[in-house]
């Protein structure tokens, strides 16, 4: 039976997503017509109907981070204006959309409720919120606003908002908060003469408190997705333009289709993209801080296991000033109209001179009661040593009426080279590990999301029921 591929584009043109960086849909023949209802094996949790992350007032609750002092955030200056994100009170329902946590107790969400999005903080490991939203201009209608965001360490972060349907014209604000979100600082991408049109949000990255690059999109075209490149040295306060769209200097930025981009110097950077119109992997650099880009192509496997692959590349993450690590997956039609879907981790060091490739986990796919069969991979680091892989997969029957998910985590103690199974789901989620043990994720199942925790390096999961508290 032969499986026919399509790859996911870039969405991060549209705003509404991010590129499924690592994706893959596979078109499955001759589907079965009654609604499947398969059952994965070694769920953990089952989360047969998952809460809502709706909080309940928890007054007695404390959180106790220091930087959580100040009661109201407050901007020094900004072009924003009208009234700003409502903070929500305590009790308020709200939806976890994103988790990052910095340690076991401190960490960051974005999280829905109404129009807009809003920025929370905890200070006791997940249990309990805080809103702490900059003061950006309320929609007043729908669509509403998505909120960007880049979260360095406890008190440091950055936020900018986009309409969640459509692009956005300069000037653009970004915003900045060196304490913990109780306040909050407003710096201004500015009109150009060089980006004319709508803008969309591509990527954000800060390498430390004052040096970050902010990445748009401008529109899309048959196998290309214009991209301007901005940077700050002073903390996001005020923003340089870079590399303009088709720039001589940008290398393959316009190329579609870009899903990731870090900095490990305030000179070295990379861009990692999907497949657009080009059948290999590759990244590209930066050694001269954004001003200049070069591509540098990532296919270097083994020739037996992969034969003309369609490869990606993604998932990029900073592990030293000197080395970062990359996820390259391809898939091959072989002369036995077989499929072979297989993906590596590129360990990178000397800017690109030095490479490390170790084979990343594929789990057994169940696609054959499905239409439609997605999966990714995506790796965190917790340094040069320790790390995890999250393998997700996402089914669907022909019509999308019946889907199902599953996650799949690896740890890996040995910089990659060998990666151990911990668990198996039966949800999609976005995971955050603070060390070989603690982690959280917010997890999807259909039109269900939840927040869960492990305290067994992905083992077992409980479910939290957070509540939000006052500032």
């Amino acid at each position: 039976m032969v499986k026919k591929v399509y790859w996911i584009g870039s969405l991060l043109a549209t705003l509404l997503l991010a590129c499924l960086a690592g994706t893959i849909i596979y078109k499955l023949q001759s589907p079965m017509k009654a609604t499947p209802t398969p059952v994965l094996q070694a769920v953990i949790p089952t989360l047969s109907s998952p809460p809502a992350v709706t909080a309940t007032a928890s007054p007695q609750t404390a959180v106790t981070t220091t930087s959580m002092a100040t009661s109201t955030a407050t901007s020094s200056t900004s072009e924003a204006s009208g009234p700003a994100i409502q903070a929500l009170a305590p009790g308020s329902p709200v939806t976890l959309d994103k988790i990052q946590m910095v340690n076991p107790l401190v960490g960051w969400a974005t999280g829905s409720s109404g129009l807009d999005e809003h920025i929370l903080i905890t200070g006791d490991g997940a249990k309990s919120w805080k809103d702490v939203s900059p003061p950006e201009p309320a929609s007043t209608g729908a669509p509403g606003k998505r909120a960007f965001t880049f979260f360095l360490d406890v008190d440091r972060a950055w936020v900018t908002y986009f309409p969640t349907d459509f692009p956005a014209t300069l000037p653009i604000t970004i915003w900045s908060t060196a304490d913990g979100g109780s306040s909050w600082q407003a710096g201004t991408l500015p009109v150009s003469s060089e980006l004319e049109g709508g803008s969309a949000f591509d990527q954000l990255y800060f390498v430390d408190s004052q040096h970050g690059w902010l990445g748009l999109s401008h529109g899309a075209a048959a196998g290309s997705n214009p991209f301007s490149l901005h940077m700050t040295s002073d903390g996001g306060r005020s923003w340089q333009l870079l590399v303009t769209p088709f720039s001589p200097v940008s290398g393959s930025l316009d190329a579609c289709c870009r899903n990731g981009m870090v900095f490990l110097d305030n000179l070295t950077g990379l861009v990692t993209s999907g497949n657009g119109a080009y059948l290999n992997a590759y990244v590209n650099w930066t050694r001269d801080g954004g001003l200049t880009w070069q591509n540098q192509d990532l296919t270097d496997f083994p020739a037996e296991q992969v034969d003309a692959p369609f490869c990606q590349s993604s998932s990029p993450q900073r592990l030293t000033t000197q080395s970062a690590a990359v996820v390259v997956d391809c898939i091959t039609s072989r002369s036995d109209q077989t499929i072979l879907h297989n993906a590596w981790v590129h360990i990178i060091a000397d800017a690109g001179q030095l490479w490390s490739i170790f084979e990343l986990p594929s789990p057994s796919e169940d696609s054959k009661n499905w239409a439609s069969w997605q999966r990714s991979w995506k790796i965190q680091f917790l340094d040069s040593q320790s790390g995890f892989v999250f393998v997700v997969d996402h089914y669907e029957n022909s019509d999308g009426s019946a889907t199902k998910d599953a996650s799949t985590v690896y740890q890996s103690i040995d910089g990659g080279q060998i990666w151990n199974l911990m668990g198996q789901t039966n949800w999609s989620g976005q995971f955050s590990f603070v060390d070989a043990d603690l982690g959280w994720a917010v997890v999807r199942m259909g039109k269900d999301i939840a927040l869960v925790s492990t305290s067994n390096g992905g083992r077992s999961w409980e479910i939290i029921q957070p509540a939000t508290i006052q500032k």
